[in-house]
């Protein structure tokens, strides 16, 4: 029983920093079509794994491992 509530509690750990980076990265597209929208020559964000998972909020391993899944997954 107790390696039941493990899977289930990293599952769930795992399914809120997956929705979270999803969510990082959807808000900075948007964020970059708007700015397109406004004529803008170009645009760029610049950011680190480290800044990324700080925003996030987890470890820049972590983040580096999901983003890897994310594209096996063809996430992007």
């Amino acid at each position: 029983m107790p390696s039941f509530f493990k899977r289930q509690t990293l599952c769930m750990i795992l399914c809120r920093l997956k929705t979270n980076i999803l969510k990082t990265t959807l808000l900075f597209s948007i964020f970059a079509a708007k700015f397109k929208q406004r004529n803008a020559s170009s645009f760029e964000i610049v950011l680190s794994r480290n800044d990324l998972a700080s925003l996030v909020g987890t470890a820049t391993e972590t983040l580096i491992r999901m983003l890897q899944t994310f594209k096996k997954e063809r996430y992007y």
